[in-house]
Order: C-alpha cells, then structure tokens, then sequence
C-alpha cells in the first residue's frame, strides 16, 4: 500500500475543513497568488530492530494561504501545532503553517 493512501485520513480531515486541500507536487487549480490553498506535505522517519522498517513517524505539514479560518478545529479537534506565526506580505495575502506527527504501521 502507498504511504500516501496510508494517510488519506489526515487529508480527508483537512478536506472537510478546507475542501480544495491537496498534497504537495499534485496537480493544482489555482490560478493566482490571491487564491485561498491548503496544501498538505509529509517527511518520513522509518524505525525498525533490524533491517526491515517496522513503522514509521510521519510529520505533515499543512500550509494555508489566504485560508485562515477553522484554526480551532486544525489545533484543538485535529490536533495540529502551529509551526510558525500567521505571516501576511505587502499584498495582504496571509500564510501560516501547521504540523502534526502520526505513526503510520
């Protein structure tokens, strides 16, 4: 099975409170900067007691644009931690990140 199918959870929690989420490096509809996105990434640690991996510890991080509504649900329902103070540059647009740690079997 795909890792990303393994953590099709996570995403379809964020889906319900950002619809247009997707994972990184996946086909996009944005068309300008000004759009509101929430794209989903993840790094991997792979831990075993000999050579074959026996789980691995999965960081998602989440990042909003111009999408920062629902952040009580992503920190306190999701159980996701802000990684960094919500930004806004010179066109006002927002961004902000969030991380949560899961073990995927």
């Amino acid at each position: 099975m795909n890792l990303t199918d393994r953590l099709s959870k996570h995403l379809e929690d964020i889906q319900k409170l950002y619809p247009g989420a997707i994972w990184y490096g996946k086909k996009s509809d944005l068309e300008d900067i000004d759009d509101p996105g929430a794209i989903l990434t993840y790094t991997t640690e792979n831990h075993g007691a000999d050579a074959q991996p026996h789980f691995s510890l999965v960081t998602l991080v989440l990042y909003l644009t111009n999408n920062d509504s629902y952040t009580y649900e992503l920190t306190h329902v999701l159980g996701y931690e802000a990684v960094r103070e919500v930004s806004i540059d010179a066109n006002f647009n927002v961004t902000a990140a969030y991380q949560k740690r899961v073990v995927v079997l």
